[in-house]
């Protein structure tokens, strides 16, 4: 209860200042240290913002009222709090709060985001399915953003395989986008965890997703982008990616695809590399994320390269 009054308050700052958090921040802060948190709350709002005292009281019961639309599981994390993704805390995109659905110990597991464009191909689907199992029984996180496409074979692929899927969404938890993804969407909640760092109070906007992208790039160790055109929300996540100092991946198909730059581009920094097939990319990952599986039987800890001789898989040309 004391972490979604908090957040309730937050957001209703973020409201009245536009949606910038930095003013948000700032105007926090200062309540926090000025024990404004009182009775004179919508008068010293409304002096530091330049809005009326009845904007802010009308701000804060609409935000108050949103919350009610919820699902009843939702556990709100403020970014200080143990539980927190302590990777995303060390982003510069590291959002406030996270709303979750599910499973929030995944937080703290290796994970790794497997993404790509929404117009996929029948073969880029495959890929993206086939590697999240793999990942999935090597004991990784599998991490995406529900869209269509890549996103939702890299859901399948992990969920289908017994193992862990995070959903990173571009909506508030009461909304599903695509609407057609609402039952994945559920699923992914009961098995998995569903994350999203937007309160209910604000109507989806274009800009949330590239915001979403970050936030899945900064809970994740590494990126794969199986599939991407120029424009691709992927695209924005690799960037993200290699700014946060996190390892990409990108198929050699995708690299020397003469229709695309920006693969060879990104090539460019020292952490994103090529993989040629499944079992260079699992070697890769394999050096730089922690691969023992906390949820085992034994305390053996299951290297992917292991797995990998244990599992079919078509390499990816």
């Amino acid at each position: 209860m004391q972490q979604r009054t908090a957040a309730m308050r937050y957001f209703a700052l973020l409201a009245l200042a536009n949606i910038d958090e930095s003013r948000a921040n700032k105007l926090q802060a200062f309540l926090d240290k000025s024990n404004g948190w009182d009775e004179n709350l919508p008068h010293t709002v409304a002096e530091r913002l330049r809005v009326s005292a009845k904007e802010v009281t009308s701000a804060f019961q609409r935000v108050g009222r949103s919350f009610d639309e919820l699902p009843e599981d939702t556990e709100i994390v403020h970014r200080d709090k143990p539980e927190f993704s302590s990777l995303l805390r060390e982003t510069r995109d590291c959002p406030e709060f996270l709303f979750c659905r599910g499973n929030i110990d995944l937080l703290s597991k290796p994970t790794v985001a497997v993404v790509g464009t929404r117009k996929a191909s029948t073969e880029g689907k495959q890929r993206g399915q086939k590697l999240s199992a793999l990942l999935a029984k090597a004991g990784i996180v599998v991490a995406s953003g529900l869209a269509k496409g890549v996103d939702r074979a890299a859901h399948s692929g992990a969920l289908q395989a017994g193992g862990d899927t995070i959903s990173v969404i571009g909506t508030p938890l009461h909304r599903s986008y695509p609407p057609e993804h609402k039952d994945l969407q559920t699923t992914i909640a009961e098995e998995g965890l569903v994350v999203s760092q937007f309160a209910p109070a604000f109507p989806v906007r274009r800009w949330f997703f590239p915001k979403r992208n970050a936030v899945m790039s900064g809970i994740s160790a590494a990126t794969v982008v199986i599939e991407a055109s120029e424009t691709s929300g992927a695209v924005i996540q690799a960037k993200q990616c290699l700014r946060q100092g996190r390892m990409l991946f990108l198929p050699e198909s995708l690299v020397n695809n003469t229709n695309f730059q920006w693969p060879r581009k990104l090539l460019r920094f020292p952490k994103a590399h090529a993989f040629s097939s499944v079992s260079e990319l699992l070697d890769m990952i394999n050096e730089t994320v922690d691969l023992t599986r906390s949820n085992r039987d034994d305390s053996e800890p299951r290297s992917i390269a292991k797995v990998f001789h244990q599992i079919w898989i078509s390499d990816v040309r």
